[in-house]
């Protein structure tokens, strides 16, 4: 079993769906794979924040009192009206905190959606520098580097030469965000790489918030023409926003 055959069976293998012999070839795998292995991790470090979130928000000072006000009513016998009232006042009530809990749920969710998404794209640019796998495809030329993603990605990557203004085109790679093949396009500056991820945005996308630090790196995301954006460097911030400028054409 390939790597490519153990993402297409993994929401199955982590939610125990899968027959015993699929299962134990997937764990065999995983032994001897380091990048799926973490994977699972990521989803089940996932899927745990998820299943551990508080769903209960307490509903805004006031409220009880203007949904009473709100409820309209006609003027049956006396005995009638007040049951009728608050039956009103029971199902206004619920559908509010059924509002509340889910908007709550989709915020937490959300939120850990960011954080899974922050979190996986950070590994990817340092396992790139640790294991010197930085590029699949080594080119300053950018009409080599754009058509290398040809039948790798179901996209055209965005390409830009920037070497005038001091970032200098090193390749491209391909990589894997959320289970999906990304664009990983490199450039350098001085002694310092820039990893620019590359993924057609996705309806039910969580994405990330447009400024990330984590340990000395800085992310900068933002989405233009239907794809999303995320380049990650050790250089200082300052450098990383002008080379997302000169990217973007607005520098």
């Amino acid at each position: 079993m390939n790597c490519s055959d153990v993402r297409r069976l993994l929401h199955g293998y982590i939610d125990d769906e899968l027959d015993i012999v699929t299962s134990t070839d997937i764990e065999t795998h995983l032994r001897g794979c380091d990048p799926c292995r973490k994977i699972v991790e990521q989803q089940r470090s996932f899927l745990s924040v998820v299943r551990n979130a508080g769903l209960y928000n307490a509903l805004p000072d006031g409220l009880s009192s203007r949904v009473v006000g709100s409820v309209r009513y006609q003027e049956p016998s006396y005995k009638a009206r007040v049951p009728a009232l608050w039956r009103s006042v029971a199902i206004a009530a619920l559908i509010l905190l059924g509002i509340a809990v889910g908007a709550n749920f989709m915020n937490r969710q959300k939120s850990a959606g960011e954080e899974l998404l922050a979190d996986q794209i950070y590994q990817s640019h340092i396992r790139s520098l640790q294991v010197d796998h930085v590029t699949d495809v080594v080119s300053s030329d950018q009409h080599t580097v754009k058509p290398w993603f040809n039948g790798k990605v179901d996209f055209s990557p965005m390409v830009r030469d920037l070497h005038d203004s001091g970032f200098v085109l090193i390749g491209g790679r391909l990589d894997f965000i959320r289970n999906q093949p990304v664009a990983a396009i490199v450039y350098g500056r001085r002694l310092h790489a820039i990893n620019l991820f590359i993924w057609p945005r996705q309806r039910e996308y969580s994405g990330m918030a447009a400024t990330e630090n984590r340990n000395g790196y800085t992310m900068l995301s933002w989405t233009a023409d239907g794809m999303d954006y995320c380049a990650v460097s050790d250089l200082n911030p300052d450098e990383l926003h002008h080379f997302v400028n000169l990217f973007n054409g607005s520098a």
